[in-house]
């Protein structure tokens, strides 16, 4: 079962998540290294039916399964205090955004029935959301608060835009986008103005940013 769970960490990196939990709830120093207090989570198909979200301590012990539903439950995203996990879900229907806590109680929609909507990540100050949407064959990135009201479009230009992150500092969000056979990584600000390409790409990628590394 864990060589399972391993293969799909490798190939999936979106559905995989890191967060370290300190003593007051906040959100430790990440390091290259397993450190105590560290938590995973990340879906799985196991059962074979559909995907659920587990978690599990940073050296593979104590895994739990959080979610049993029908459908999927993919692309969790742990908030930067660690009490609370943004995921994706089709169990009313069509897959939109869910928040749950972090032992898998307490499970909330945010999003519209209407609207279908996966790869949400948390901002860095923990009060909004920004994810993929896709609603009448167009896929747009949104931003939600995490309390579920104030959700709008911020990609109002044309092109097909994926897999959307903030970076550490709450500046930038970063987004794979497709647009007239050009398919690249971008950045804009978390407004939706400004976005710019830096880097062309053949095929999709999940974009993160992290702050810089000091040698």
């Amino acid at each position: 079962m864990y060589i399972r769970w391993f293969c799909l960490v490798l190939l999936l990196p979106s559905v995989f998540t890191v967060g370290s939990m300190t003593g007051d709830g906040g959100t430790g120093d990440q390091q290259e290294k397993k450190t105590p207090g560290w938590t995973v989570v990340f879906s799985s198909n196991e059962d074979g039916v559909g995907f659920e979200i587990y978690s599990m301590a940073a050296d593979g012990s104590d895994v739990r399964r959080l979610t049993d539903s029908r459908g999927h439950n993919m692309w969790p995203s742990l908030s930067p205090d660690g009490k609370r996990i943004a995921f994706s879900s089709d169990r009313d229907g069509n897959a939109g955004i869910c928040l749950m806590e972090i032992d898998g109680t307490n499970v909330t929609r945010l999003t519209n029935n209407d609207l279908r909507a996966r790869e949400p990540t948390w901002s860095p100050d923990g009060k909004q959301i920004v994810f993929e949407s896709w609603q009448e064959a167009e896929s747009q990135i949104r931003v939600i608060n995490a309390d579920g009201g104030g959700e709008r479009i911020i990609s109002a230009f044309p092109g097909d835009k994926h897999s959307p992150c903030w970076s550490p500092d709450g500046r930038l969000i970063a987004f794979h986008m497709e647009d007239g056979g050009q398919s690249g990584i971008y950045v804009m600000n978390p407004d939706g103005s400004e976005p710019k390409l830096l880097a062309t790409a053949e095929s999709g990628l999940s974009p993160r940013l992290h702050p810089p590394v000091s040698h």
